[in-house]
Order: structure tokens, then sequence, then C-alpha cells
């Protein structure tokens, strides 16, 4: 319809934080996504495209942060004389199946080796 056009045109979504997906500024503003792209592709690239950099960026802080759950998780069990398992951390944190990430089991091996050396 001619006011969702002018509506999508006008980039209200744009000043929306967190950036809205290009599917979500579709039902917004009642258009389906592919009408969207036909009539206005490079839009729908920035659309696209921002909303990806901000998943990306969201994804890799939340990584950041369980990083930091395991190494306190493995330092709380070493102080409690409990060897850190892989269960006993998983069970620690607020995400265990992030543990199947390998920035995530770095983190947890490195950990470790810092407070058991290479003993392991």
């Amino acid at each position: 319809s001619p006011v969702a056009f002018t509506e999508f045109r006008s980039m209200r979504h744009f000043c929306v934080a967190p950036p809205l997906s290009l599917e979500e500024v579709a039902r917004r503003i009642s258009c389906d996504r592919r009408t969207l792209n036909r009539h206005f592709p490079d839009l729908c690239r920035q659309i696209s495209s921002r909303y990806l950099s901000f998943r990306q960026t969201s994804f890799q802080n939340t990584i950041k942060h369980c990083c930091n759950e395991v190494e306190e998780a493995v330092i709380i069990l070493y102080q409690q004389g409990i060897y850190p398992t892989e269960v006993l951390v998983s069970q620690s944190i607020s995400r265990p199946g992030y543990l199947r990430y390998k920035r995530v089991r770095k983190a947890f091996q490195e950990a470790r080796e810092r407070l058991y050396g290479s003993r392991l």
C-alpha cells in the first residue's frame, strides 16, 4: 500500500534500538518482506546488514560473558577443593550449552591450566 511505502521510506525503523530485522519492519508496516525487497532493495540491504551486525556483536558479547562465567566457576570449584570438570562447570554457568563453542571451551581449558599447570 502507498501508506506502507511512505512509512518505509521515512526510515523511522532506523531510530529503534536494538535494530529491527527486515521481517519485523515489514510486519510493523503491514507489508510483505519480499515486496519491500522488490521495491527498495538498497534500503532492505541496509536494514539487513545493520541487523546482522547487531546480532553478531550481541553474540560475541554473550560469548565473552560466558567465558568470564566459566573462568569464575573454575576458580570457585578450585577454591572449594573440587576438581573443575566440564560437567561441574556447565552446572555452574547460566548457559551450559555454550561450552560447545571453541572460545568458551578454550577459556575453560586455559582456566584449568592456570590453576593446575600442565598436570592435567
